[in-house]
């Protein structure tokens, strides 16, 4: 059988599923994110719940995308955003699936993330 002979170029790396640690450090709530990059993009799954009711001061979530050393690379906010309710209508949890344009350059050096809340200003 013959071998081929096949070079993986960056983007086809880049475009490959990266499922990060949960994150636990933002006021109880637990988030999830699954991120790859394709045509100049941050594709991302975002999810979070909380053991609890949601707070009904935390207006959103940002995700801040960190290097190895922990410095900040780039920060999403989470607006587009859908709610898991269970039966008695009560919110446990969000859910995004968007894009936002983001340098390849800072995608690849992306080594962790960090949950983050956003509350009201009252």
């Amino acid at each position: 059988m013959k071998k081929l002979n096949r070079t993986v170029t960056l983007e086809q790396e880049l475009s490959k599923a990266v499922q990060f640690r949960s994150d636990t450090s933002a006021y109880g709530y637990i988030g999830h994110i699954t991120t790859k990059y394709i045509d100049g993009k941050i594709l991302y799954k975002f999810y979070v719940r909380s053991e609890t009711e949601f707070k009904p001061s935390i207006t959103g979530f940002s995700v801040n995308f960190v290097d190895t050393d922990g410095f900040l690379i780039d920060n999403i906010r989470i607006t587009d955003y859908s709610k898991n309710v269970d039966n008695a209508g009560k919110v446990f949890g969000l859910t995004s699936n968007a894009s936002e344009y983001f340098a390849i350059g800072d995608y690849e050096r992306i080594a962790d993330w960090d949950l983050m809340v956003n509350t009201s200003n009252k």
